[in-house]
């Protein structure tokens, strides 16, 4: 069984320093059924360039449903490749950088906060 994240579209929107709202997901896998999520950590890495990792949180492990909350100073401006990775109690990794119908890298569009 392959599994796919759920992410439409492949190039998310935000103001830089924003906190809100968070990137939620589905887990699931090549039939949309999601995959429990359960003992699972879940981060997502920005490709800035000192590269940072944003921890995520489970929200309804049966339901493969998790929320990757923003923190201060997370969100620069600018257009950045992100991926989000699974990390299963038993130690495998699976990495999701691309869309997952179009095939396109995923990217974090950032405006600058108009002052």
């Amino acid at each position: 069984m392959s599994t796919r994240h759920q992410l439409k579209p492949h190039q998310l929107g935000y103001i830089e320093g924003d906190t809100m709202p968070g990137l939620s997901g589905t887990f699931t896998d090549d039939d949309d059924v999601p995959v429990s999520l359960s003992g699972y950590d879940i981060t997502l890495h920005i490709a800035y360039p000192e590269p940072i990792v944003v921890p995520g949180t489970v929200t309804d492990a049966a339901n493969g449903k998790y929320v990757i909350q923003w923190r201060e100073n997370d969100l620069v401006a600018g257009r950045w490749r992100f991926e989000v990775q699974f990390a299963s109690p038993s130690g495998g990794v699976q990495t999701v950088n691309r869309h997952p119908e179009t095939r396109e890298f995923l990217e974090l569009v950032i405006d600058k906060e108009v002052a």
